[in-house]
């Protein structure tokens, strides 16, 4: 995607959570819930790369919604309805 010109946060594989599995990843970690809201599995407080994210989801006007407390974990998708 960065050869079309579209802006990507690449982050580092590791530190969430995903059950049976040695870590998770960051898709699966949330979804946006809204044209400037997104929603987490977790806090990015306590997230190894949370200040990356901050920073690139403040550069959109997006911001988080913590739907629990603690670190990530990847439950597949967020399916808004």
């Amino acid at each position: 995607l960065i050869n079309y010109d579209f802006d990507i946060l690449l982050l580092p594989p590791g530190d969430i959570i995903l059950e049976g599995l040695d870590y998770g990843f960051i898709g699966g970690s949330g979804g946006l819930i809204s044209k400037d809201k997104m929603a987490f599995f977790g806090n990015l407080k306590s997230y190894m790369y949370g200040e990356k994210v901050l920073n690139f989801l403040n550069k959109y006007g997006v911001s988080p919604i913590y739907l629990k407390d603690g670190k990530l974990q990847d439950r597949g998708s967020l399916l808004i309805l």
